[in-house]
């Protein structure tokens, strides 16, 4: 069995249903959104069914009051809006401490239109940025052209993606990575 099926699904009202997956011992409730027809999942973070039910309604409640936190993305937490704080930083620091190169490679490998960061991952909210999509935009970076990267530059993109991470996490937006 995969360890991401869904089992023990339980429909608790139109819209709204709770699961485990093979991979956790906890609940997850499902909310539909009417207007895109698409899930939000959330875990209830309880073992318990019934506890996980009562979660799960108090999600609902949460999402039918604050329904743009769960569709839209704030732009405020975007990982371009953190870019944005990134190279700030950086223009602070070129002259001084820093050559105008350590500013521009970083800006070109954001800023590229194809397959630059920002194009990738500007819209994504912070908290969405997994190894799994990173991984995801590497593999993207090689279909776009007849040879794959070398190593090093892609290692170069993955520096900057760790810049602007830790960038979030100096403001408590993004939990605290090594």
């Amino acid at each position: 069995m995969s360890k991401n099926k869904v089992t023990h699904l339980k429909k608790l009202q139109s819209g709204l249903a709770i699961y485990k997956t093979g991979n956790s011992k906890n609940w997850f409730a499902r909310i539909l959104i009417p207007k895109t027809k698409k899930y939000i999942r959330k875990s209830t973070k309880e073992i318990s069914r019934v506890t996980a039910e009562e979660v799960a309604y108090e999600i609902m409640s949460d999402f039918k009051g604050n329904q743009g936190r769960y569709t839209h993305h704030n732009s405020r937490t975007s990982f371009k809006s953190y870019a944005e704080k990134l190279i700030a930083q950086q223009r602070t620091m070129v002259g001084s401490e820093r050559s105008d190169r350590f500013l521009v490679d970083d800006l070109k490998l954001l800023e590229r239109q194809k397959d630059g960061l920002n194009a990738f991952f500007g819209t994504k909210e912070m908290s969405d940025i997994t190894t799994p999509l990173m991984r995801e935009y590497f593999n993207v970076l090689d279909q776009n052209r007849e040879t794959p990267l070398a190593a090093t530059t892609k290692n170069k993109h993955g520096v900057v993606i760790r810049k602007v991470l830790k960038v979030a996490a100096e403001e408590g937006v993004y939990p605290v990575f090594r």
